[in-house]
């Protein structure tokens, strides 16, 4: 292929000859495109949604199109035409018109979603294959594209996605064996490899832990979440001991039963359940119903009771707290066949062991996937090789090949992370081949998936306690209303929160009392009955009132202070150097002379008042201030033209340099002439002397007495 034919609309509209410098990249669910580099004796009018076609597949220009013109006549362009998976980046994944939203499904029904959002823009988009996991798992969407929805979606389920024409496919395992053994020496396929180390932690000493939540009481010595008797060991005599640790957030005490029968909007039955509810601690509010599928898949329901006769589950209405919607309704209610959890309850035993045993076959995956230094191999292939072996276009990431290297230490099948090659010679393949399975969204990637697992993970973990504290008030304040104090695992619900000491009394508190914009809700130093007169008091408008206070950005170094108590305003550098002070003392105003017994000189002294300094005169770093009395600097003043900005006065080490003319009113003007020329003013002082540079480096000493000019001398 030595030819771009660029087309727009099915319709050629212009053909460049091209060479190596046109490159296939194609990285296993990640970015597959066409680079090219060209030079033109005339522009060309190429646009963005522009396309070539290469092996049945349109590559599109999605970006703008660089163009350097070097001369008259030379026009290089650098384009880079994208494959149809880029065009899910251009969709946003919706749902009921939202694009920040919960959803609950399994692999087919978020796949189904997404598919029907690429439809929405541009028809023929279907379902290639598809994972039948049963198990649905929460997504929680935020202006996520189809593209990073579907990467997210792969990775929570542990699949590999690939897209082909307008078909997605997602499936446990894609990609091919080929029957292609690839080893170093001549005539065997490899020009040269390498090894390459991949930015991915591995451990050998393993610790697995599962969720927190449906823990009987006492459970492993206060254990707070699921967890193993002991560490798991892989790899440890050949690595060493590496320790390492994961936790499966939603692998906890759970039944996932089915409704069997409906009793109205709030009731459902379940006449499989094996367990009563009533013994499993759900009479504080924090037992839930999660609902994993149906109209109100993603809810999550307070139990109000339980009836261990009929298995009937009543349980409480759920308002959307930015709509204000309210389900169940007419419109939205649980059915026959829905699928539901239990959250927020104590679970019986063979529960909590099968939760340890989920996250110990959980671990165990994750362990032989990451208990060994993860490594890449750069592969240069041999250019004769692919041809002789009819090769050409045959390699594709994703699919899986055998390399043989003694010498780096590999012998195995092993997935082709990545492939290039340039159009004009498709044999001249580069490649990447490794182990690691790598999740990517690309250059318009909003996060990084694989790098970034443990703050994810640790994000999930934030997010999941907030939840499980805002639904444990949310349960406690529907129970109680605040009419008693109610103590629970994670949250404290009272009237008002008072502490003290025996000596002093009623010293601090917190106050929910009263509905005033007025009310003191926090305060400090006073007893309760006097908390509007607190030192430290906040109201419910906002309002703060802060005594003898002093407010640092950072304890030390390059930080802010605002000292109430001192009244001032201070900035400091790294070093701790005052850099600006507002205060009511720091301003220079001026000096005071003390006497001294003769013949030992007086003392000066410098004076302040109110004002702004910049810097400090007690060191050599130099400080200025404005205050009532004026500017003072022991450093450089210095004036500018605007429009020259050459300078046209500066004081600097007790010399005044003057540019330009020098007009004194009444008194003498001074011209800047080749003479240094001297002119009269119409009332001249008393008597004045002053020293006149006239050209060159010469003065001469002028004196005036009441107005006559009575003596010139030269200096």
């Amino acid at each position: 292929m030595s030819q771009l034919q660029i087309k727009r609309s099915g319709v050629i509209i212009a053909t460049v000859e091209i060479d190596e410098n046109t490159v296939f990249n194609q990285e296993w669910m990640g970015v597959e495109k066409i680079t090219s580099t060209f030079t033109l004796s005339n522009p060309i009018d190429i646009r963005v949604n522009d396309y070539i076609e290469f092996l049945g597949e349109k590559y599109t220009i999605k970006n703008g199109i660089p163009c350097d013109q070097s001369n008259g006549s030379t026009f290089k362009y650098n384009v880079e035409f994208f494959s149809p998976t880029y065009y899910l980046y251009n969709v946003p994944m919706m749902h009921l018109d939202r694009v920040k939203f919960s959803y609950v499904g399994t692999p087919l029904e978020v796949l189904s979603l997404i598919i029907e959002n690429l439809n929405n823009e541009e028809a023929g988009w279907s379902i290639g294959d598809c994972s039948l996991i049963s198990e649905p798992e929460t997504f929680n969407f935020d202006q996520q594209s189809c593209r990073t929805a579907l990467t997210t979606l792969a990775e929570t389920f542990k699949l590999e996605y690939k897209v082909k024409g307008k078909k997605i496919y997602l499936l446990e395992k894609l990609g091919e064996t080929q029957n292609i053994v690839l080893k170093y020496g001549r005539g065997y396929g490899l020009i040269n490899a390498a090894r390459q180390a991949v930015d991915r932690e591995y451990a050998t000493v393993w610790r697995f832990y599962g969720g927190s939540t449906n823990l009987p009481e006492g459970y492993r010595n206060s254990m707070d979440r699921i967890a193993l008797d002991s560490p798991y060991l892989l790899n440890d005599d050949i690595y060493g001991r590496k320790h390492g640790s994961v936790i499966f957030e939603d692998v906890f005490p759970r039944r996932t039963g089915s409704v069997t029968a409906i009793d109205g909007l709030n009731a459902i039955i379940d006449n499989t359940l094996d367990f009563n509810l009533n013994i499993q601690s759900i009479s504080d509010g924090g037992a839930k119903i999660v609902f994993k599928s149906g109209e109100l898949s993603g809810g999550e329901f307070v139990i109000k009771s339980y009836n261990p006769t009929t298995k009937k589950i009543t349980f409480g209405d759920r308002k959307d707290e930015t709509t204000g919607y309210v389900t169940p309704n007419a419109s939205f209610t649980a059915a026959v066949g829905d699928k539901y959890t239990l959250m927020g309850i104590i679970m019986p035993k063979t529960y909590v062991d099968a939760a340890e045993a989920e996250v110990l076959a959980l671990g165990t995956e994750h362990a032989k996937a990451n208990s060994f230094p993860p490594v890449a191999f750069p592969l240069n292939i041999d250019e004769k090789f692919i041809r002789d072996m009819q090769l050409i276009y045959k390699i594709v990431a994703g699919d899986y090949v055998y390399v043989i290297s003694e010498a780096l230490g590999i012998n195995t099948k092993i997935r082709m992370q990545s492939i290039s090659y340039p159009l004009v010679n498709p044999a001249n393949i580069a490649g990447v081949v490794s182990d690691v399975a790598q999740y990517s969204t690309v250059e318009k990637l909003k996060k990084d998936v694989i790098q970034n697992k443990k703050e994810t993970a640790k994000s999930v973990a934030v997010a999941l306690y907030a939840r499980q504290l805002a639904d444990e008030i949310s349960n406690a304040a529907i129970l109680n209303q605040f009419q008693r104090t109610y103590v629970g695992d994670q949250a404290i619900l009272t009237g008002a929160f008072v502490a003290g000491n025996p000596e002093d009394g009623a010293v601090a508190g917190i106050n929910g009392a009263e509905n005033d914009p007025e009310t003191i809700r926090f305060w400090a130093g006073s007893s309760f009955a006097d908390k509007e007169n607190a030192p430290f008091r906040v109201s419910q408008s906002g309002d703060v009132v802060m005594r003898n206070a002093t407010l640092q950005s950072s304890a030390a170094g390059k930080r802010i202070e605002i000292n109430s108590k001192e009244n001032n305003l201070r900035f400091y550098d790294e070093a701790g150097n005052t850099l600006i002070d507002f205060d009511d003392d720091s301003a220079l105003e001026g000096i005071s002379i003390t006497p001294n017994d003769p013949p030992s000189p007086p003392t000066l002294h410098f004076t302040y008042g109110p004002g702004i300094r910049v810097g400090n005169f007690d060191n050599n770093l130099g400080g200025s201030s404005i205050g009532r009395k004026g500017f003072f600097s022991n450093g450089v003043i210095e004036c500018r033209d605007i429009a020259t900005k050459q300078v046209v006065f500066k004081v600097e080490n007790g010399n005044i340099m003057l540019a330009g003319n020098i007009v004194m009113t009444g008194a003498i003007q001074i011209s800047d002439t080749t003479s240094g020329g001297i002119t009269m003013g119409e009332e001249p002082g008393l008597s004045t002397v002053y020293d006149v540079r006239v050209g060159g480096d010469s003065f001469v000493r002028l004196k005036w007495v009441k107005g006559i000019l009575v003596g010139i001398t030269p200096r």
